[in-house]
């Protein structure tokens, strides 16, 4: 089997000098620092109180690393200063960790891999429970085959660990990714239309909730809370501790990428939606619009895999090509270990190398700041041209302006479309496709710029889409419209919330109302 080659444009990490405090005068200090010097105090006593209870290894704001073990995946929200990051060991140390931030009234959230959209696996003056100690992966025998995968672990790692099983999940392609991190808002992948949605193969799991109690939950217990941690977001309803997930044969694939002329992107974005969520449940395709540094006009490209022989991705393809012409186009067959290294745009890299870099001092995998959008199109409306060319022109402009931006089009339909919208809280059963657009931009000076043009781009998109967004790339744009990420479920999500955490202990600046507003 070949590998195929990767023909994304590699995104250059920015890093950020985390600012100094100004040393304070040696004569009478102001009201302010005496105040200050009270609250480091009492926050010296809530961490002292907090070692005492856990076993975990712990970075406080008494250690010079503090910045560094707040940081997650985006770089642009590398200034949060949190009280105490502590790297969880086992379910009692989380446990612990939330009895102690309910009782002291302390912000508490959850890191496993840290891809918050919105940066909402790091905090100010709050405690992060990083999740990468519980990162095991153990196959199990059942009436349905499963791996009990801890709530800190990483696709890679997962994806990694089960294929010499011959096995895998249905998760993503970003290999940092935590499992679980994908699987409370959905998660969609390269074998969904196969497998369902990774929410959808989740047997059963365990959670620490406000009220510090460790909970078993699946079909046969507390059946609200396991339908709330199935789509209903990461961070909301307490800390998941492990996952049991089904798991599936890790089947080789054709791969294929297919480029086209910029100027025909409208014709290609239409015929690719009319063909991809009606197509074949092996087939997994994007479409994508990417600006490129190395050329005059970005890169329009139809690109996935197919579980099947040649043969059968050619008669799968026939429809398409029927209508748009590639300017090139590459099949390949690929084993699942190479796909997955393709996907995660690490094909140099060895297995282990493919890792978040700032936990991981051998990872490869390095993240640039950047804000994200997202909209829907359903089944039943067919996008219009009209939409297509917005898709062009903002594109082309983001182009012009010599930034780095992308749509990318991920097909639905098939398995993920046959879940009824309320049997999780994953909503989106009758889309057609989703859109992940995105700007990236490498020095804070470029920040403005950057996302004024991603929010011209979704007004401009407005009136070509549904009106539904995935909580996986939440927003702080949606931040009082809940009903966008969870449609008809909201209700059913609100009041789940209040039972299982009536204090607000998860809060955070997009979760779940306790109320309707």
């Amino acid at each position: 089997m070949e590998t195929p080659t990767s023909h994304a444009t590699p995104v250059t990490r920015r890093t950020l000098l985390l600012g100094a405090a100004a040393a304070a005068g040696a004569v009478a200090l102001p009201s302010w620092s005496v105040a200050a010097a009270r609250r480091a105090s009492g926050d010296s006593r809530l961490v002292r109180e907090l070692r005492a209870v856990t076993r975990g290894h712990m970075v406080t704001r008494a250690d010079a690393t503090l910045g560094i073990a707040a940081q997650i995946f985006n770089p642009r929200f590398d200034g949060r200063r949190p009280l105490a990051v502590l790297y969880a060991i086992d379910e009692r140390d989380v446990q612990q960790a939330v009895r102690w931030a309910a009782r002291n009234d302390i912000i508490i959230t959850a890191r496993a891999g840290g891809h918050s959209y919105q940066g909402y696996s790091t905090v100010n003056d709050g405690l992060i429970v990083d999740l990468t100690n519980l990162s095991h992966v153990v196959p199990k025998s059942g009436r349905v085959p499963y791996a009990r995968i801890g709530g800190g672990a990483a696709l890679g790692v997962t994806y990694h660990q089960l294929a010499p099983l011959g096995l895998t999940i249905p998760g993503g392609t970003c290999p940092t990714v935590s499992v679980g991190g994908l699987a409370q808002g959905g998660g969609l992948g390269w074998v969904a239309r196969k497998w369902g949605t990774l929410s959808d193969n989740v047997l059963g799991l365990r959670i620490v909730t406000a009220d510090g109690r460790v909970r078993s939950v699946g079909p046969g217990s507390e059946r609200d809370l396991f339908w709330a941690c199935r789509g209903g977001g990461g961070g909301n309803f307490g800390i998941i501790a492990s996952y049991d997930i089904a798991v599936h044969p890790a089947e080789p694939a054709m791969h294929f990428v297919m480029t086209f002329p910029w100027a025909e992107c409208p014709d290609v974005i239409l015929a690719w939606q009319d063909w991809c969520w009606q197509a074949d449940d092996g087939l997994f395709s994007l479409c994508t619009s990417i600006t490129n540094k190395g050329g005059a006009d970005p890169t329009c490209e139809v690109s996935g895999q197919f579980i099947g022989s040649q043969a059968q991705l050619d008669a799968v393809l026939a429809p398409l090509l029927a209508r748009v012409t590639p300017r090139n186009r590459v099949i390949t067959p690929a084993s699942y270990a190479s796909l997955i290294q393709y996907w995660a745009q690490c094909t140099a890299q060895a297995a282990e190398q493919c890792a978040r870099q700032r936990a991981n001092p051998t990872g490869q995998i390095r993240g640039t700041a950047h804000w994200g959008k997202s909209d829907y199109v359903k089944a039943s409306t067919s996008f219009s041209r009209a939409g297509a060319e917005v898709i062009r022109d903002y594109v082309a402009e983001r182009q012009a302006q010599m930034g780095t931006g992308q749509m990318i089009l991920d097909s639905y339909g098939a398995a993920i479309n046959r879940v009824p919208a309320t049997a999780t809280a994953f909503a989106h059963r009758d889309m057609r496709f989703s859109m992940q657009y995105e700007a990236y931009w490498p020095q804070p000076q470029q920040q403005e710029a950057a996302v004024q043009w991603l929010r011209r781009f979704e007004k401009a998109l407005a009136p070509h889409v549904c009106g539904q967004k995935y909580v996986n790339y939440i927003d702080s744009d949606q931040r009082n419209r809940p009903g966008v990420y969870y449609g008809r479920n909201l209700d059913r999500l609100i009041h789940t919330r209040r039972r299982f955490d009536p204090d607000d202990v998860f809060r955070f600046r997009q979760a779940i109302p306790l109320a309707r507003t």
